[in-house]
């Protein structure tokens, strides 16, 4: 997603003008998480605003959520902010890499990904790491070069989930190498579906039961989008890859409405798009029932 930035202004409106207040109360020099002015946080209302309030008074804002993506630098007066602004500053593009580091899974958390979501050993290769308080999933690019990471504080039984995991304030994170890519993460091998789901365990599951019971090379592509949510540069893409072929959109059970209404605003850039209504997400499905859905 395009970085969004803001030039200096004396008349700043809106989710700026929210994000210039956040700053004057957090003083000089403090970095906080806050409640995004733009989405709101989504519906799990998620702290997803990182705010960087440097030592020459710039304001640093980036939403950590795909389905959003406002950020970029607030330039603004003395007096609109108290900061002591230069005026005449350049915009400047937001790093939005990971910086923190990654490692292998151990034979534990292995373990716990291969049982909880029915995965086999191959679907988490090159795929999920840990960081040191957080796994770090890979957003991967239809070719399945690395464009990214999402990471996600601990899921609930898995070997780091702990009493300070469980406080942190925002479930996950978006993390980008390049920018003017789509925020969405490729898995499998295109040509006869692409199916639309919401994050990298459910693409990773349904690709993973089609090759089980297809063969390896059988011609399903998941698509995990990020969140509940798309824009035209995510729609491009699908369409570049999908080409004649058929388009699922298949979210998690909670967001049947985002899908209809995504499948009426976006179906017709594709041959053919159905939504499939879910009882419960992909990624929690058993086998029977992944083989009972209209695919």
């Amino acid at each position: 997603m395009a970085t969004r930035l803001v030039k200096e202004s004396t008349e700043v409106t809106g989710a700026i003008q929210d994000v210039v207040n956040m700053a004057v109360d957090l003083g000089v020099g403090q970095w906080a998480a806050r409640l995004c002015p733009e989405c709101a946080g989504g519906a799990s209302k998620e702290r997803s605003l990182s705010l960087n309030v440097e030592q020459n008074g710039i304001i640093k804002y980036y939403c950590h959520r795909a389905a959003c993506g406002f950020s970029g630098n607030a330039y603004t007066s003395p007096a609109a902010a108290g900061l002591g602004v230069k005026t005449g500053s350049p915009a400047q593009e937001v790093d939005r890499s990971l910086h923190d580091p990654v490692s292998p899974l151990s034979d534990r958390e292995k373990a716990f990904f291969l049982s909880r979501y029915n995965l086999p050993a191959s679907a988490l290769e090159n795929r999920v790491y840990r960081t040191e308080s957080r796994y770090a999933l890979s957003i991967l690019r239809p070719d399945g070069t690395r464009r990214g990471f999402i990471t996600r504080r601990p899921y609930e039984g898995s070997p780091a989930q702990s009493r300070s995991t469980d406080t942190q304030p925002t479930k996950t994170l978006t993390y980008l190498e390049a920018s003017g890519e789509p925020c969405q993460s490729w898995y499998g091998k295109g040509g006869e579906a692409v199916i639309m789901v919401e994050d990298p365990l459910s693409a990773m599951r349904i690709t993973s039961y089609w090759e089980s019971v297809e063969g390896e090379g059988f011609p399903v592509q998941a698509v995990a989008i990020l969140g509940t949510g798309v824009n035209a540069e995510k729609i491009r893409e699908i369409q570049q890859v999908a080409k004649e072929a058929d388009v699922y959109i298949a979210l998690d059970a909670d967001a049947t409405g985002q899908a209809f209404a995504m499948a009426r605003k976006w179906g017709s850039a594709f041959k053919r798009c159905r939504v499939i209504v879910l009882s419960k997400d992909i990624k929690d499905s058993s086998d029977a029932e992944l083989a009972a859905l209209p695919i």
